[in-house]
């Protein structure tokens, strides 16, 4: 993208003003606050070659400019300046790293939480959903008579667990052949395959179970489901006030 240094000093001054006010940015605010040595015309004549270029947006006609979320990601990219980390905040990032964390809603909590102690903003994030085909390898492992641990991994190392109910007449070798049946399933076929049809071609020795396979299916689906409500993390909400 062609931007000359004008319409990026323009663009970054808009970027901050709303940050701070929440209000869409006007080219007499803009000459006045940040003493650029232009007319507010040019402002907005340059303002208006931005919003061509998708990096401003106009909520209404007699209004100003705010950012695009395109203008944004041009921000980040390429306007930012990048500071140095200090001492604490160093030692900060290095304690959350050394601490060894499986659970996914765990790591996304601290990451926010730890950003926000940085910027002194609010932090908020949204992890996309864990889906089926992410699923590398299942394991159920009998704890109790008639309770079994669900375990799923996924691609990425992230551990998902559930509690299920299994029939007394289960026996330990009848789990681990469900588990190696559903980590076969996974690694070598589609996830759209995980269905009736699935079921329909156990191999013969697992159709005795398959009432547990219905089980087992039925209890990742509910882990996804849950992993997918609980991916949202808003850390430093007393920042706004």
């Amino acid at each position: 993208m062609d931007i000359d240094k004008r319409k990026e000093l323009i663009l970054e001054a808009i970027i901050r003003d709303y940050v701070e006010t929440a209000e869409p940015v006007g080219s007499r605010s803009i000459v006045r606050k940040h003493r650029l040595k232009v007319s507010p015309a040019t402002v907005r004549n340059e303002m208006s070659d931005l919003e061509e270029m998708g990096l401003l947006e106009q909520p209404h006609t007699s209004a100003g400019r705010i950012p695009s979320e395109r203008g944004f990601r041009y921000y980040v990219d390429c306007l930012m300046v990048k500071e140095e980390l200090n001492q604490l905040e160093k030692e900060l990032l290095y304690r959350m790293i050394a601490d060894k964390i499986s659970d996914v809603n765990e790591v996304i909590q601290r990451v926010s939480s730890t950003l926000s102690r940085f910027t002194r903003y609010a932090s908020f994030i949204v992890a996309a959903p864990i889906t089926l085909d992410e699923i590398k390898s299942v394991q159920l492992m009998e704890i109790e008579p008639g309770k079994a641990l669900l375990i799923a991994v996924t691609a990425s190392g992230i551990i998902l667990h559930q509690w299920i109910d299994i029939p007394g007449s289960i026996t330990g070798i009848d789990l681990d052949n469900i588990s190696t049946l559903f980590t076969e399933t996974f690694q070598e076929t589609r996830p759209d395959y995980l269905t009736r049809t699935f079921l329909a071609s156990l191999r013969d020795e697992l159709w005795e179970q398959r009432q547990l396979v219905e089980v087992v299916l039925d209890s990742l689906n509910e882990l996804l489901r849950k992993s997918e409500e609980e991916r949202v993390i808003l850390s430093g909400a007393l920042n706004i006030l």
